[in-house]
């Protein structure tokens, strides 16, 4: 695995002159499952964090309690953790060198535990794999599934063994305005940190309210409501684009038109994203039409993928003063039985 996949560049990259107005990426936290092959999400992690000079937490979440009933199961239980620490320091070491980096083994439900370790941590992004593997891939979608709808923090998910470390060209989904603005933060700064262009596509989305309801009679609400509804959607493509503009970044051109889910997904295999962002709603009980566009994403696309609610903190501004890097979950070994 080549961590600094895009060297040559890296150096410039860094010397990029910071845009005030982009908050900065100070804590990356991967989650890692040290008995799984696929390394994609630890080598984007770990690019992320290089550009940002991050500090980089690697997470590995064993069985719960309840799963080891007996004495014998509870030295099984020490072996494992204390094997699973092992490997995962050894995979977190190369980075060392120019990263602060972190290890982290804990027990408990894997989405709770990373939920609750981000949230202790105060990590602006958590990044999850997504296993090539048939079984194993369906586990790892739930898992990322589960995390994104809960977390504060945006949600990386990358692919098996995902070489799109480089990050040229970077694609926006745009979707409901609330939802667009944290995406679009997102977007900017790391087209800024990476000298990548953003390219918009507009996700459709089926109008809802009251007039959608009614049949025939409605028609002229309807499609009174319909108008103001794409006149509203047209001002935000273009105060999007305007805001790439302004911030000196490269915009792909012209403006994809209007796609579904299924269509985007196919755009993304076709041209071949380094990234896909998308902004979701606030969570609800129905899926949404983005929610819906990233489920597929992660069931078909080899593109890295990142999402971030309108409720919750894009890249959060820190305080220069940070708690101490402790968990709370986890107890040393030698307290474990």
């Amino acid at each position: 695995m080549n961590h600094r996949n895009g060297a040559p560049q890296l150096a410039a990259q860094r010397e990029r002159p910071v845009i005030a107005s982009l908050p900065a990426l100070q804590r990356v936290l991967c989650a890692v499952d040290v008995q799984s092959e696929a390394r994609g999400a630890l080598a984007m992690a770990s690019v992320l964090a290089e550009h940002f000079q991050a500090h980089l937490q690697g997470l590995y979440v064993a069985a719960p309690h309840h799963s080891w009933d007996n004495r014998t199961d509870r030295v099984r239980r020490l072996i494992v953790e204390h094997n699973a620490r092992r490997q995962l320091e050894s995979l977190l070491a190369p980075f060392e060198r120019s990263l602060a980096v972190n290890s982290f083994v804990t027990r408990g439900s894997t989405a709770d535990v990373i939920l609750a370790h981000a949230d202790v941590h105060q990590s602006d992004l958590i990044v999850c794999g997504i296993s090539g593997n048939s079984r194993a891939g369906e586990g790892s979608r739930r898992l990322a599934s589960a995390v994104a709808a809960r977390a504060e923090s945006a949600v990386l998910t990358v692919p098996g063994d995902s070489p799109a470390c480089a990050l040229r060209h970077i694609l926006l989904v745009l979707t409901e305005p609330q939802s667009t603005e944290p995406a679009l933060h997102w977007a900017k700064t790391l087209a800024h940190r990476f000298g990548a262009k953003i390219s918009l596509v507009r996700l459709d989305s089926a109008p809802r309210g009251f007039w959608t309801g009614f049949g025939g009679a409605s028609s002229r609400g309807a499609g009174l409501c319909a108008d103001s509804r794409e006149r509203r959607r047209h001002a935000e493509q273009h105060r999007v684009a305007a805001s790439v503009h302004d911030s000196e970044l490269k915009l792909g051109a012209p403006l994809l038109p209007e796609r579904d889910a299924a269509s985007i997904a196919a755009l993304i295999d076709r041209e071949s994203f380094d990234l896909v962002i998308v902004g979701l709603p606030p969570a609800a009980d129905e899926p949404e039409p983005a929610t819906t566009l990233i489920e597929r994403l992660r069931r078909t696309s080899a593109a890295p993928t990142l999402s971030t609610r309108a409720a919750g903190l894009t890249l959060k501004h820190l305080p220069s003063a940070r708690p101490p890097l402790t968990n709370p979950f986890e107890r040393p070994l030698a307290q474990s039985a």
